[in-house]
């Protein structure tokens, strides 16, 4: 069951609310952007930091983080293509993604 495996690997709902804030925002600035592709490709290096320091400090799993990280290389993967569409629709599938998790997160606290 995917629920039970993410609220195993959710060690604190406060650290991932920070790591879902940053991508939501970024995903959502670049959703409503012509040059989206170009934005998030300059603004998604930023959470893999913040993944990899939460990480670190023990406050997602190794199989979260692995999830995150593989949204953030599809993400940049679809960046490179000049198609608006499919470059919004992996914005549309990784937000739904994140959401789902940061309600478990939200059951965490």
């Amino acid at each position: 069951n995917h629920r039970s495996y993410f609220y195993r690997e959710l060690k604190s709902g406060t650290s991932y609310r920070k790591i879902h804030e940053l991508l939501a925002g970024i995903l959502d600035s670049a959703e409503g952007m012509d040059n989206s592709g170009e934005f998030l490709k300059a603004q998604l290096p930023r959470a893999y930091v913040i993944i990899e320091y939460q990480r670190a400090r023990d406050q997602i799993g190794e199989g979260l983080k692995n999830v995150l990280i593989k949204v953030i290389e599809e993400l940049m993967k679809k960046a490179d293509s000049k198609d608006s569409t499919k470059i919004k629709e992996a914005i549309r599938k990784a937000r739904l993604l994140l959401d789902s998790i940061a309600v478990i997160a939200k059951e965490k606290e």
